[in-house]
């Protein structure tokens, strides 16, 4: 028995949650959560479950607390596990043990036609933040807008899940007309409302929660002015929308930071 499998074990037979992490390692000398062999097992484990109760989401928690205390372990972080905790935990804007979680300002540099800028956001120090984060498929579109490889020149541009609001300053510099930021989370769209005002942006930009499982009604008139529709993300979130341009990322990325 390696480590993974005796700590899934112990959560189906629901040990004390410390106890197993704490004896999974002094056993076999290693986590079991930490690659993502391991937490690709958990989450089919969880996911297998019909209801995740009370127990599942404290080990959930626990597991996510762990990987924040352990930069090593988010080499190879499994999102799927972090959309899982997020989703049975109801965590946004808190960190996964609970606590509040802290939210720095953090600055990224770039150049746009041999002009130096800085894009300003709000990232939390949590992982199970998953709104609250700057994502690699982020920094893709990010590259995408600066390279140009999107049409955006006076185009009212509408992004779809922009969490930590990374693209706003990049999609002005680039000769957006105006830009609507939108996120399914409330506390995503708060933060992206901190954005706007740091990057003095009021003026073009604007933040709103925008949910794709809502009907195709709500989502046309949202989106009847929107001249060019960017997302980063998985493609089912995406299918339904005819104005989105697809960019094929030939290797996908997880990690965030």
């Amino acid at each position: 028995m390696d480590a993974t499998r005796y700590l899934i074990r112990g959560f189906r037979a629901r040990l004390p949650i410390r106890y197993l992490l704490d004896s999974c390692e002094e056993l076999y000398g290693d986590t079991g959560w930490s690659t993502r062999r391991a937490q690709d097992a958990l989450v089919e484990v969880l996911q297998g479950r019909k209801d995740l109760d009370s127990y599942c989401r404290s080990f959930l928690r626990v597991i996510l607390t762990e990987i924040d205390l352990c930069p090593s372990g988010r080499a190879e972080l499994s999102e799927e596990l972090v959309a899982l905790a997020a989703q049975a935990c109801s965590l946004s804007g808190t960190a996964s043990d609970g606590t509040n979680a802290e939210v720095a300002e953090a600055a990224y540099e770039f150049e746009l036609d041999g002009v130096e800028h800085d894009a300003y956001v709000f990232v939390s120090s949590a992982m199970s933040d998953v709104h609250l984060r700057v994502w690699d498929a982020g920094l893709f579109l990010f590259e995408c807008i600066l390279s140009k490889q999107l049409d955006i020149s006076s185009k009212r541009v509408v992004e779809i899940g922009a969490g930590a609001g990374l693209n706003l300053v990049a999609l002005h510099f680039a000769g957006a007309r105006s830009t609507m930021l939108t996120d399914r989370n409330a506390t995503a769209i708060d933060n992206l409302g901190r954005v706007i005002e740091r990057n003095s942006a009021s003026s073009y930009a604007c933040a709103k929660v925008l949910d794709l499982e809502e009907d195709d009604a709500r989502r046309a008139s949202d989106f009847q002015d929107a001249d060019v529709l960017i997302g980063a993300g998985k493609l089912d979130e995406y299918r339904s929308l005819s104005k989105l341009c697809f960019l094929p990322l030939s290797k996908r990325k997880q990690n965030c930071l």
